[in-house]
């Protein structure tokens, strides 16, 4: 299925920051504070970066290629990661219309260890690389659709954040 090729967003997904020392500290299991989420959407069409602190959205242009960094900082140490993401979008044309999605967003868990050191990740980040390029059937024009991503941090006190990020994809 085309929306399939196009959705590349959890296969190339990369691991940043894994020979960071300053990235490590000494878990907290006393923390008082949930992590914090950030995000950073480089388009890579358009060359524009956009930073969103927490939940929020951006815009972009259908058929734009995305690379999203999405991390979890702690001072205590970030102990565990959950992502999911979903897709719509709609296409129409000549009195008709297309609907694909939105799809199912599947959770991907991953658990943070310590190091050789007995140290933990101050922040983790993952990549997320995507295509807008939505493709509808044959005589329709793609109208509207867009990504959601779900991010969820958990520290060593068991504190846990989460944050959507919403992509609207403009025709």
């Amino acid at each position: 299925m085309n929306a399939l090729k196009n959705f590349q967003l959890f296969f190339i997904i990369a691991v940043v920051l894994s020979s960071c020392n300053s990235c490590k500290t000494t878990p907290n299991s006393n923390d008082k504070t949930p992590p914090t989420i950030d995000w950073t959407v480089d388009d890579k069409t358009s060359g524009a970066e956009t930073k969103v602190n927490g939940s929020g959205s951006v815009s972009v242009k259908h058929g734009d290629n995305l690379t999203i960094t999405a991390c979890v900082n702690d001072d205590g140490g970030v102990k565990e990661l959950k992502s999911s993401s979903n897709f719509g979008y709609s296409c129409s044309g000549n009195g008709i219309g297309q609907n694909v999605g939105p799809s199912l967003g599947v959770i991907e868990t991953t658990p943070l260890g310590l190091d050789a050191n007995g140290k933990a990740w101050s922040r983790y980040c993952k990549f997320f690389t995507f295509s807008t390029g939505f493709t509808c059937s044959e005589g329709l024009n793609y109208s509207s659709g867009g990504y959601s991503l779900n991010l969820e941090g958990k520290n060593f006190a068991n504190l846990s954040a989460s944050a959507t990020l919403t992509i609207n994809v403009k025709p």
